[in-house]
């Protein structure tokens, strides 16, 4: 019975190490992902999205958001706000939210990344600001709809724009 008891612990400690690791990783990936938004690299951010994330996103759509997005201004201040780790049968996805400022606007931020390997690979963000967004230039689908998230439902709004 004691032997059960320490290896349950050893067991948590591992998975509490791997989780540190998993949620480091994607806080770096949002630190990079800010980054490119201020370079304006918004196309490169697509495509070291996840596959999934591409399958449903088209790029044009991607980078036309981001570039509304950035219309605000460069990012300022970044505050993380919450996270959440979630291990299922597609595998780990940490979501990390972040209240941001890009120029003058407040947005709120929802990155989720699956990790694999070690790595993290962008599944889904939701961005809501304060103020609205210029009108897109492409439709968000190719039935121009609505951007789906991997794994969720059609969004209201291209994926910056969907509300939780």
């Amino acid at each position: 019975m004691r032997h059960a008891a320490v290896a349950g612990m050893v067991a948590l400690t591992l998975a509490g190490c791997a989780a540190g690791q998993e949620k480091d990783a994607a806080e770096q990936a949002v630190a990079h992902f800010h980054r490119l938004v201020d370079q304006e690299r918004f196309a490169e951010i697509y495509r070291a999205a996840a596959p999934d994330f591409r399958a449903t996103v088209r790029e044009a759509a991607f980078v036309d958001l981001m570039s509304r997005v950035r219309a605000f201004g460069p990012v300022g201040d970044t505050r993380q706000t919450g996270w959440r780790i979630n291990y299922d049968s597609r595998g780990h996805r940490v979501t990390l939210n972040y209240s941001t400022r890009y120029g003058p606007a407040e947005a709120r931020e929802e990155f989720t990344y699956r990790i694999e390997n070690g790595a993290p690979g962008l599944v889904s963000y939701d961005f809501m600001a304060d103020r609205p967004l210029a009108r897109p230039a492409a439709p968000a689908t190719a039935d121009g709809t609505a951007i789906a998230r991997p794994g969720g439902g059609k969004q209201p709004h291209a994926p910056a724009t969907g509300g939780k």
